[in-house]
């Protein structure tokens, strides 16, 4: 995506990624993360919406505990170490990102 788009990428060991693009210079962590119970009930009401229609998400709090956003928060303190002080890390997934400076 980044390549296609411009930008230098060069893998490194933490963070994953860094990407410059005419002289800015911003690093990726790439988190991985696991098909869930709720991302196939997710799925199922995406497909079986009309395709002009915007499909609320359930909570995923029944499912796994917590919400989405508390799931994402202890993801990025988790991640913190690979973090480059005073520089833009950003972390993404198939389905999410964070920024962080």
């Amino acid at each position: 995506m980044f390549l296609r788009n411009g930008w230098k990428v060069t893998l490194r060991e933490s963070p994953d990624l860094q990407l410059g693009l005419q002289g800015d210079v911003i690093y990726a962590e790439v988190k991985r993360f696991c098909e869930k119970k709720q991302d196939r009930l997710n799925d199922r009401a995406m497909l079986d919406a009309p395709d002009d229609l915007l499909v609320p998400l359930d909570d995923p709090t029944q499912t796994e505990g917590r919400t989405a956003w508390e799931q994402i928060v202890d993801v990025a303190i988790k991640k913190a170490s690979v973090y480059m002080e005073g520089a833009v890390t950003f972390w993404s997934s198939k389905a999410t990102a964070s920024v962080s400076t």
